[in-house]
């Protein structure tokens, strides 16, 4: 049996990748995935404001960590802010949070949106992994 990677390859089939240029890309995109990125601010969406930080997100080792600090400033929207491609859950997220004296609930949508129905303002810190 040939190898491709270090791992056994059928006689029948052809490998995914081969040689020294293949390993390398692989390993790139393996560092990729698993490094750190740096903390990044999501836009809110209209009608929400900052307190404090807004809403933060960084990944690292395939898990999204989001920091949500915003209050509605006018209107009532629930979407506070958008997710971008690459920290977006494969499936619906719930999460709490906290505002005044209550407990607040915290939906991530496949498409980014993170939502806060109801709320008058959210804050609160949470994670969850991709894929």
């Amino acid at each position: 049996m040939a190898t491709s990677l270090g791992f056994p390859t059928p006689p029948d089939s052809t490998p995914i990748a081969q040689g020294a240029a293949s390993d390398r890309a692989l390993a790139a995109a393996v560092d990729s995935y698993l490094a750190p990125t740096a903390w990044a601010t999501a836009t809110l969406a209209t009608g929400w404001t900052s307190m404090s930080t807004g809403v933060r997100y960084r990944r690292r080792a395939g898990v999204v960590y989001v920091d949500i600090y915003a209050a509605i400033k006018s209107g009532t929207s629930s979407v506070v802010a958008t997710l971008p491609t690459g920290f977006r859950p494969s499936t619906r997220q719930f999460f709490t949070g906290t505002y005044n004296d209550g407990t607040r609930n915290i939906f991530v949508n496949t498409d980014g949106t993170v939502e806060c129905p109801g709320a008058g303002g959210i804050a609160g810190g949470f994670s969850f992994s991709l894929g």
